[in-house]
């Protein structure tokens, strides 16, 4: 393992090219957005989407307090639908946009707007990832999004029109991909001018909605036609659902990196991947959303030793979708820390263990040797207190960054643990590095 500590950046696309790392990057290629996140801002998660400085403040939170090693300002699928007329319900507090109704009916009815990168959502994006650029400077990698030909043919011609054209009038499926391709390709160049590092692809030529056959038929000429566009700037392909029986022809594609769901396996979707880089496989609803740390160690280890088994295709730690709009702070921590343990193959004991019961009336503190001897005891409240070790050789910035905010955050953990009504909740930190 080198001895130096990387950027954001630098360890992205070294992982990226099959070079060494110091560990694996911890990104989300689809945005990382909590109730929690909101809260600390003190703005609403339905205000965010058309206001650059909202999108852009919301965006770093992932980045800036809990560690993680990408920036993603999109929050939802939606923006190009908005800017094209489509009819967004931008949601709640609580809730993602969401559309009701299509827009065109034949393909003829489209046209590319020539002020199409000022529309109101489409600007927002742009003046987000500047934004972004700016503030965190070029350390951190900053992803852009775009929605794919086949997911704006979704949002744009209606989900069921669609689906049925492929099989009733396939010459206009192609018709609307030739179109719509050109919006996917016009947005990411302009966030690639804007600042962003590397773009999310998001297409969603599921299993769950399509055969392979005409991924291959009707997709797969345009992806590839979309990746020879940016043979130097490198696209993520984003796709939710199953995926594994069309994974080896998205590698055949062009995509340097494939962004999947959770429902794949990892063995399988490792076999079909050749040399392309594989991101995501943390289950979100019922690992992140409903699940505890424990749950979320033990899916990034079972990824992680996976993908330790073929360090030629080194998976990067995300999750597999979007997060929801929920509190999740404390359970991304976790997944950025167990990251670092597993990769510095380092199996020590557990260095906290802050437990509650649900009454909310004890709070137990249970030292590790390791914790002892070091001594490094921070006050929480008049009752609780959070111990961690330090070793002087090797400090993570980013992680200590993290750990200043997590334990300001432990002061609200009571009314935290009462909301979610769990009885017995735990949280691991581990915020520095111990090299061998």
């Amino acid at each position: 393992m080198m001895s130096i500590q990387l950027t954001a950046k630098e360890r992205f696309f070294l992982c990226l090219n099959n070079k060494e790392i110091d560990r694996l990057p911890v990104i989300n290629p689809t945005s990382i957005a909590t109730q929690e996140s909101c809260n600390s801002l003190g703005i609403k998660f339905n205000e965010v989407h058309l206001n650059a400085d909202k999108t852009a403040a919301l965006a770093a939170v992932g980045y800036e307090r809990l560690g993680f090693d990408s920036v993603m300002p999109y929050f939802g699928v939606l923006m190009e639908a908005a800017a094209f007329g489509g009819d967004i319900n931008w949601g709640s507090e609580g809730t993602f946009p969401t559309q009701r109704g299509s827009i065109y009916n034949n393909p003829d009815e489209f046209k590319m707007p020539d002020n199409f990168l000022e529309l109101p959502p489409i600007k927002t994006i742009i003046d987000s990832i500047k934004s972004l650029r700016k503030q965190l400077g070029k350390d951190a990698l900053i992803i852009g999004k775009v929605m794919g030909p086949w997911t704006l043919s979704y949002h744009l011609d209606g989900l069921e029109d669609f689906i049925v054209e492929t099989i009733t009038e396939p010459e206009m499926v192609h018709e609307f991909l030739a179109k719509f391709k050109e919006i996917s390709i016009r947005f990411a160049n302009a966030q690639f001018e804007a600042g962003a590092d590397v773009v999310t692809l998001a297409d969603h030529a599921t299993a769950d909605l399509i055969s392979p056959s005409s991924y291959q038929e009707f997709l797969l000429p345009v992806h590839k036609e979309i990746n020879q566009k940016f043979k130097d700037r490198p696209l993520i392909l984003h796709c939710c659902g199953n995926t594994t029986d069309r994974i080896s022809m998205f590698a055949e594609a062009g995509f340097p990196l494939f962004h999947f769901d959770s429902k794949n396996n990892i063995d399988l979707a490792l076999k079909s991947a050749s040399d392309m880089k594989l991101t995501g496989c943390v289950n979100n609803p019922d690992v992140l959303l409903r699940g505890t740390t424990e749950t979320v160690n033990e899916q990034v280890k079972e990824i992680m030793q996976v993908s330790l088994k073929t360090p030629d295709r080194n998976a990067v730690i995300t999750f597999s979708i979007s997060c929801f709009p929920t509190n999740l702070s404390i359970l991304l921590t976790s997944l950025l820390f167990i990251n670092h343990l597993l990769f510095c193959k380092l199996f020590v004991p557990t260095s906290i263990l802050l437990t509650q019961s649900c009454q909310i009336q004890k709070t137990s503190i249970l030292l590790t040797h390791e914790a002892q001897k070091t001594q490094n005891i921070y006050p929480v409240n008049s009752r609780t207190y959070v111990i961690y070790p330090v070793n002087s050789r090797s400090k993570c910035p980013n992680l200590t960054c993290s750990l200043e905010v997590i334990i300001a955050q432990f002061c609200r953990l009571e009314n935290f643990l009462k909301n979610l009504g769990t009885p017995i909740y735990q949280a691991i930190l581990r915020p520095l590095l111990i090299h061998p």
